[in-house]
């Protein structure tokens, strides 16, 4: 076994004269670099991984085709343990290359395999076909061949023809070459060419190294091919001479080409395969094995899809290949597995290997992108970060929905529905602006921190605006797992922030949207949640809100009131109705409140209330407000100027318009260009503005009431006002609330809060008011307990200026206190 191992070696790397190739199941697992030279290949390389009978021409001169050949020669190897036949290859550059080829039968590894030796035999086999086709054809082919040659008469040494490349490389004419001896040209001694004859038996060459003599006398280094040759059936000797200094330098070259292509093959980082027309691996180079982590041993004639593709990615491995395989290339970023299972990101380039228009293989390079898309997700992580919270962007956020919502609409099968939860700080612009903008800074990192900590793995949490969050929940079976997200967020924000020494409760408004049910595109789930946020900073008794469509209906509503009502003064829509206040004492009225209507285009009245907590949040309530004052004050002044005995008329004041450092300036001019006396002018507020915004409304208040101004607290009882702040306001008048009103003889509690409210009230020279008086009872009640004042649909509902003015006159018929008393 050693000398068969040792002759295997031999034939492998050290045999210059006969291709040599070990064949598996077909496919040549190994060859020396005679073989490939003789095919035109630059390395062994280029044939490993091959098909034996795919390197042949098409068909063979014995009728068969390759493949059927070469199927009856292994036929007769594996049954006979060898087998000689001639067989017939094609070279890289398509020329017809003939050979005899010697089958062994071996065993390697417990598997069968043959050992095949290839004897080129071209030259010997185009001489001998065309000697016995015809003179003609063989002075033809003898003469047109590239190399010299010459064709000896051994017993006398004579020259019997030379061919046209032969009399070229010694210089003479065919005439004078014809005419001189082998010995003639070869200047060695007979025992230097027996001493030559013996070294080359030794070495086992089949060419023999002489020194010829051209016709200038130069001496050139020669290798001798020899073999016989059969003329007329007479045997000759044809000599095949190759000039060693040009074989030399023939070798040099392809050496110098194949280093550089295995220079580059090995040393390039990038990782390069190179496959056969099946994609299986035949050689892999260094940055392969380093990329991937597997050496050629491990995966040599497997197929690359198996060993690097994983599965998600086996449809377009195939169409890659298609390609190829149809001459295509094939540039693309993917992703391809190592063998430790981790995916890599890489830039592929595939294209196919031709040899004389043929495919026979295909050859990847694989670009390792990972530290590129680690470099670009830290860049892009950056970019999408907020900076303050370090939670999501905007931007991201609204990419990630819209990525979750096509991969939804994408796959029809994938039905899990998805929801948004838009979450408000509520009065954060209160906070920052009285803190400061860094603890502001600080209130929201430590409030993402605790949102953080609510969502799963799988969530998505932004930060949306200044005080605005938003959460993703990307697989959802039913709205109540958003709900339990939701109150979930709420108990765990609920405990007070510690920041810089400030105990802060922090409440926050949370609005829901479920794909597809709500939206099924990123605007408007987002805009549905936001809805819906909004709808839970009005609600009292909850703090999230799931969408619903009427939600969209009343915002819609709302958005048109907006927009109409910044037009409704100067299309002279407004106008205002006023309700009677009696005195109890003189059972006459005593004044009047001012309450605004809408008719819009003439046709459509809107309730104050749709259209006035609009004019507040979008600011027009501050020219509607002045509109009211001016248009009020005008109306007192006209029944004046009719001979009615004066009354005041009461104007309800927005928060807006007590901020405005300028107001009390406002009602000055506004009494002023109207000619009312200031003290028929009385101006309410209610409670929760004067709890709200103590500070800013004392200075106001003070400043109106220089003017004459009175004052009066509306909807008195709930909210919480304090006695200083009463008295510190000057108020002339509380009015209490219709809720303490109704149901009065019903609810003792009510009957005695009422009664405390008087009771306060006259202690600090107030006067009371009672508004909703509606029933006869109230009225008794109210007026039992001296009740300064009463308002309410029992003596009238608010009426048209004319109506008031007919109640004023002395002629009015109907007194309701007396009906009553």
């Amino acid at each position: 076994m050693e000398i068969e191992k040792q002759m295997i070696d031999f034939l492998l790397f050290n045999n210059d004269l006969e291709g040599f190739s070990i064949i598996k199941e077909d496919v040549i697992i190994n060859c020396n670099t005679r073989f490939a030279a003789m095919l035109g290949y630059l390395s062994k390389d280029d044939l490993i991984g091959h098909k034996f009978y795919d390197l042949a021409s098409d068909m063979q001169s014995n009728g068969y085709n390759s493949f059927e050949l070469y199927r009856i020669m292994v036929y007769n190897t594996f049954s006979n343990g060898r087998t000689k036949f001639e067989y017939q290859f094609k070279t890289v550059s398509g020329e017809i290359l003939w050979v005899q080829v010697i089958f062994i039968e071996e065993e390697l590894e417990g598997e069968r395999i043959i050992n095949a030796i290839i004897k080129d035999r071209t030259i010997w086999r185009e001489i001998e076909c065309s000697t016995k086709e015809g003179e003609k054809k063989y002075t033809s082919i003898f003469n047109n061949l590239h190399t010299p040659m010459l064709i000896i008469d051994l017993k006398d040494g004579s020259i019997k023809d030379a061919n046209w490349a032969a009399c070229d490389y010694y210089g003479y004419t065919k005439k004078e070459i014809l005419k001189i001896k082998i010995n003639d040209i070869n200047i060695l001694t007979k025992k230097e060419i027996f001493e030559e004859i013996e070294l080359a038996r030794l070495e086992n060459r089949k060419f023999f190294k002489f020194k010829h003599k051209l016709s200038d006398g130069q001496i050139k280094d020669v290798e001798v091919h020899s073999g016989p040759i059969t003329i007329n059936n007479k045997i000759y000797f044809l000599f095949t001479i190759y000039d060693g200094q040009e074989k030399k330098e023939i070798a040099d070259k392809y050496e110098i080409r194949n280093m550089y292509f295995k220079y580059l093959f090995e040393n390039l980082p990038e990782a390069i395969t190179l496959l056969d027309n099946e994609f299986r691996i035949i050689n892999v180079n260094k940055g392969f094995e380093e990329t991937f982590m597997y050496s050629i041993d491990e995966i040599k004639y497997k197929n690359i899809t198996d060993v690097i593709c994983d599965e998600a990615f086996y449809d377009e491995s195939s169409y890659f290949k298609k390609c190829i395989m149809n001459g295509q290339i094939i540039r693309k970023e993917t992703k391809r597995k190592g063998k430790n299972g981790e995916l890599l990101d890489v830039a592929l380039l595939g294209f196919p290997i031709m040899r004389n228009g043929e495919q026979i293989g295909a050859e990847c390079i694989y670009s390792n992108l990972s530290k590129i898309k680690e470099e670009e997700k830290k860049i892009e992580i950056l970019t999408n970060l907020d900076s303050i919270t370090k939670l999501y962007n905007r931007e991201f956020f609204i990419n990630k929905l819209n990525y979750e919502i096509f991969k939804r609409e994408k796959n029809k099968e994938y039905d899990k529905k998805l929801a948004i939860l838009f979450l408000d700080i509520d009065d954060f612009k209160e906070m920052n602006d009285t803190l400061g903008h860094l603890i502001g800074d600080e209130i929201l990192r430590k409030y993402a921190k605790r949102l953080a900590e609510c969502i799963d793995k799988n969530d998505v949490i932004a930060r949306f605006g200044a005080d605005e969050f938003i959460i993703l929940l990307p697989t959802i079976s039913d709205s109540d797992q958003a709900v339990n997200m939701a109150q979930r967020i709420l108990n765990v924000l609920h405990p007070p922030f510690i920041v810089n020494d400030y105990e802060l409760n922090i409440m926050t408004s949370i609005g829901i949207s479920i794909y597809p049910d709500d939206g099924t595109d990123s605007t408007t789930l987002v805009r549905n949640a936001d809805i819906a946020m909004d709808k839970s900073k009005e609600a009292k008794d909850s703090k999230f809100t799931i969408f619903k469509p009427i939600l969209d209906r009343e915002i819609q509503e709302n958005f048109q009131i907006k927009n109409n009502l910044r037009h409704a003064i100067s299309k002279d829509e407004l106008f205002l109705n006023y309700q009677p206040i009696y005195s109890v004492l003189t059972e006459k009225i005593i004044g009047v409140e001012a309450l605004l209507r809408w008719n819009y285009e003439g046709n459509k009245l809107i309730p104050p209330s749709k259209f006035i907590p609009i004019a507040e949040k979008s600011g027009e309530i501050k020219f509607i407000g002045e509109w009211v004052l001016r248009n009020a004050c005008k109306q007192n002044v006209l029944w004046q100027r009719l001979g009615h005995e004066p009354i005041f008329v009461s104007v309800n004041v927005s928060v807006l318009q007590l901020e405005e450092p300028n107001f009390y300036k406002t009602v000055s001019r506004v009494l002023k260009e109207t000619g009312m006396e200031a003290r028929y002018l009385m101006l309410e507020i209610t409670e929760t503005i004067l709890t709200q915004n103590s500070t800013k409304v004392i200075e106001i208040v003070k400043k109106l009431n220089d003017l004459g101004v009175r004052l009066a607290i509306d909807d008195f009882g709930t909210g919480y006002s304090s006695l200083w702040q009463l008295s510190e306001l000057n108020v002339s008048k509380i009015k209490i609330d219709r809720v303490f009103v109704d149901g009065i003889n019903k609810n003792f509690n009510k009957g005695k809060i009422i009664k405390a409210i008087i009771s306060m009230a006259k202690s600090l020279n107030i006067e009371t008011i009672a508004e909703g008086v509606e029933t006869v009872e109230q009225f008794r009640f109210l007026k039992q307990n001296r009740c300064n004042m009463l308002q309410g649909y029992l003596f009238s509902k608010p009426v048209a200026p004319k109506k008031i003015e007919s109640m004023l006159s002395k002629n009015y018929g109907w007194y309701p206190f007396r009906k009553y008393n």
